[in-house]
C-alpha cells in the first residue's frame, strides 16, 4: 500500500514538472524583470496583462509639450532596449573611466540640445544637455552644470522655474553653459506616449542587480563632456547643488577641471548612517573606495579650484551641520588652503549666486 502511494506522488510530481514546463516554455523573459508575458503575476499578483504591466511601468508624469528623443515604448523588449543603452559603465570599471574615455565631436539633436558622442572600450555611446552660449567671447570658459534630484531637472535650470532658481544666467555672464540631462529625464524620458517610466520601481535597482549604478551611468556622461570642454576651452568647470553637487565633485576628482563649485552638495557626514532613496547617489563601493586619505591625496595633486557654500540654519540637516560645524571645510582647506574656498550663507538649499559670480572673476577669469 505504502509503494502505491509512493508510485502515485512520483506520477503527480512528474506532471506537475511538466505542466510548470510547459508553463514557463510561453513566458517571455526580460532580463531585468524576470518572467512576464502571459504569466504576469510574477511581477505582482494584480498584473495579469501586458497592458496592465505597461501601465505599472509607465506611471510618472511627463513634461508638457516638450518634443522627446525616444519614441514611445510599445512592446516590453523596447523598454529593455531603451535601458541597455544607459548601460555605460559597470561599477567595477567607474572609479577610473576618465582615463578610458575618448570623446568625439557635438551635433545638434533638439532645440538648444546638443549630442555628444562618446566611447567606452570602444563601444559608442551618447550624452545630452542644454548648450547655451555665453555673449562674452574673451575668456572661452565653459561650465557643465549637474542638476540636482527631482524630475526632468535640466528643463527646470533652462527655464529658471525650479530650485536651482537663475544660476544659469548668472554663469552665462562669462562662460557657455551645458545642463546636463540625466537619463530618462525630461528630453530623454522613456515613455510610453503618456507617462514616463517609473525609475524606482523598473530602473534603479535593477541597473544595481546587474552591476550598473544609474548615478555612475549619468556621472560618466559628465565626466565625457567635461572631457570634451578640456579640449576646446580655455578654462573648464563644474557646478552642482544638492545631489548635483555631490555628482559635481565626483566628477571633479577623476577629471581635475580647473574650477569645482559645490553648493550643498559635500559633507563628511555623508559617510555616517542617513536616510537615502533610489533617487540619490547610490554607487556600491562609492565610501570604501573614495576613503578620507584618498580625496586628500586626489585634491593635493590636482590644480583644480575649489568652491564650497553652505546655506546656515535653513538648509537641509547635514549641511546646517557643516555651517555650524565647518567639519568638511576644515578637511578640505588643510588639504590644500590656497585653492580649496568655503562660504557660508543664510539662504538655505540654493545657490548664492551672486557670490559664485564674485568667485568665478575673482579666482577664475582675473
Amino acid at each position: 500500500m505504502g509503494n502505491k502511494k509512493l508510485i502515485k506522488g512520483i506520477i503527480l510530481s512528474t506532471a506537475g514538472i511538466f505542466f510548470i514546463l510547459g508553463a514557463v516554455s510561453s513566458v517571455y523573459y526580460l532580463s531585468s524583470y524576470g518572467l512576464v508575458e502571459n504569466e504576469y503575476s510574477f511581477i505582482s499578483p494584480n498584473v495579469a496583462s501586458k497592458d496592465q504591466f505597461m501601465r505599472l511601468a509607465f506611471s510618472e508624469g511627463l513634461p508638457q509639450d516638450l518634443h522627446l528623443l525616444n519614441p514611445p515604448v510599445k512592446e516590453i523588449k523596447d523598454l529593455q532596449e531603451y535601458i541597455d543603452e544607459i548601460k555605460n559603465v559597470k561599477v567595477s570599471e567607474f572609479f577610473n573611466i576618465y582615463d578610458r574615455l575618448t570623446i568625439e565631436e557635438i551635433s545638434p539633436s533638439s532645440d538648444e540640445i546638443v549630442k555628444l558622442s562618446y566611447k567606452i572600450n570602444q563601444e559608442n555611446f551618447n550624452t545630452y544637455a542644454y548648450y547655451l552660449k555665453t555673449e562674452e567671447q574673451i575668456n572661452n570658459c565653459s561650465i557643465l552644470l549637474i542638476p540636482g534630484s527631482g524630475d526632468h531637472q535640466s528643463l527646470s535650470i533652462y527655464n529658471e522655474d525650479g530650485y536651482h532658481g537663475t544660476i544659469r544666467t548668472t554663469l552665462l555672464k562669462h562662460c557657455d553653459i551645458f545642463i546636463l540631462i540625466k537619463p530618462n529625464n525630461g528630453y530623454r524620458s522613456i515613455h510610453n506616449e503618456k507617462n514616463r517610466l517609473d525609475a524606482d520601481s523598473f530602473l534603479y535597482a535593477n541597473l544595481l542587480n546587474e552591476g550598473y549604478s544609474y548615478s555612475a551611468t549619468y556621472i560618466t556622461e559628465a565626466l565625457a563632456w567635461v572631457k570634451y570642454m578640456q579640449k576646446y576651452y580655455n578654462k573648464e568647470g563644474i557646478i552642482g547643488l544638492s545631489q548635483g553637487g555631490f555628482a559635481a565633485f565626483l566628477t571633479s576628482l577623476q577629471s581635475s577641471p580647473d574650477f569645482t563649485i559645490v553648493s550643498s552638495g559635500f559633507s563628511l557626514y555623508q559617510r555616517e548612517l542617513i536616510s537615502l532613496g533610489f533617487n540619490q547617489i547610490i554607487i556600491p563601493g562609492l565610501y570604501e573606495y573614495y576613503k578620507e586619505n584618498i580625496i586628500q591625496e586626489i585634491i593635493s595633486k590636482q590644480n583644480t579650484k575649489y568652491l564650497f557654500t553652505y546655506g546656515g540654519n535653513s538648509d537641509s540637516i547635514i549641511y546646517s551641520l557643516e555651517s555650524e560645524k565647518k567639519k568638511s571645510c576644515l578637511f578640505l582647506k588643510e588639504i590644500d588652503p590656497f585653492n580649496v574656498f568655503c562660504f557660508y550663507h543664510q539662504g538655505g538649499h540654493f545657490f548664492p549666486e551672486e557670490d559664485i559670480l564674485a568667485w568665478i572673476e575673482k579666482e577664475i577669469l582675473n
